[in-house]
């Protein structure tokens, strides 16, 4: 957040340019709170969905291995592509401009969390799946003490 809307502070400069909107809408919210509110309830939705395919593949890398080898590229790109706003300004943030760089971090975003799931589900579900017992799955999912 501090990439895309840094703070205003009292007699110095800012490190980073805006690259979006600033301003509040409809009265309590912001672009980048509504853009990471869309993100993470694409997140909730994309999480089990993933999981559940993941729990039914039959690749030849396993199950698990398959999703995390796929993902990881594109998890990578997107990582970086989140810092990397299609239009940088001098003074401040044209209308037109502004939004093309939120549809662009709402595209970033989204699509970084896709791959972040698809990548950390299965993982998830290889750790519980390499124990050995029943009880050893147990522990390996609790915190240690």
């Amino acid at each position: 957040m501090y990439f895309y809307m840094p703070p205003e502070t009292a007699g110095a400069r800012r490190i980073f340019p805006p690259f979006l909107f600033e301003g509040v809408l409809l009265g309590i919210f912001t672009v980048i709170g509504i853009v990471n509110f869309g993100a993470r309830f694409f997140d909730a939705v994309t999480n089990p969905l993933i999981a559940s395919w993941s729990d039914r593949s039959r690749a030849r890398l396993g199950r698990r291995r398959f999703f995390m080898s796929v993902s990881l590229g594109p998890f990578a790109i997107f990582s970086v592509l989140v810092f990397l706003p299609l239009r940088h300004f001098t003074s401040g943030p044209d209308a037109a401009s502004s939004w093309m760089n939120t549809a662009w971090l709402g595209l970033t975003i989204l699509g970084f969390y896709f791959f972040y799931v698809m990548y950390t589900a299965p993982y998830n579900a290889l750790i519980s799946g390499s124990a050995t017992t029943r009880k050893s799955a147990f522990s390996s999912a609790r915190p240690s003490e």
